[in-house]
C-alpha cells in the first residue's frame, strides 16, 4: 500500500495507522514502562533533534541492541508513524482508519455518486 501511495498521489501525505500501532505496542512490548516510553514518540510533538535524542536513550535505557527488534523496525519507518515527523502535515484530524472508514460511510450515504 506504501509503494502504491507513493507512485499514485506522490506528493500526498501518508502515515500509519495509530489504532494499528497500538496493538503491534501490545503484541511486541512486554514492559509497560517501554511501551508508555514508545507512546510519547507517537503522539507527543517534539523537534527531530530531540526525538533522535530521546530515542538512544529509551534503547540505552533499556538494553535494546537487536537491529532485528520490533523498536528498531519501528524507528526505520519513524517519518510514518511519528508524531515529530507529522508537524506541519494536514491529515484531517484522522489519526485511525476507523475514522476514515467512518467518514467514507458517512460520505456514501450523504453524496450523490456524481
Amino acid at each position: 500500500m506504501q509503494r502504491a501511495i507513493r507512485v499514485v498521489w506522490s506528493n500526498s501525505n501518508h502515515r500509519l495507522c495509530v489504532w494499528h500501532i497500538e496493538q503491534n505496542i501490545v503484541c511486541n512490548l512486554h514492559n509497560d514502562v517501554i511501551r508508555e516510553e514508545f507512546r510519547t514518540f507517537l503522539y507527543d510533538r517534539c523537534s527531530i533533534a530531540e526525538l533522535e535524542r530521546k530515542w538512544l536513550e529509551l534503547l540505552e535505557r533499556n538494553k535494546v541492541t537487536s537491529e532485528e527488534s520490533w523498536l528498531h523496525q519501528m524507528y526505520q519507518m519513524r517519518d510514518l508513524w511519528c508524531a515529530a515527523y507529522q508537524v506541519g502535515r494536514c491529515f484531517l484530524g484522522l489519526r485511525s482508519n476507523q475514522r476514515s472508514e467512518s467518514l467514507n460511510s458517512s460520505l456514501h450515504k450523504n453524496l450523490d455518486v456524481k
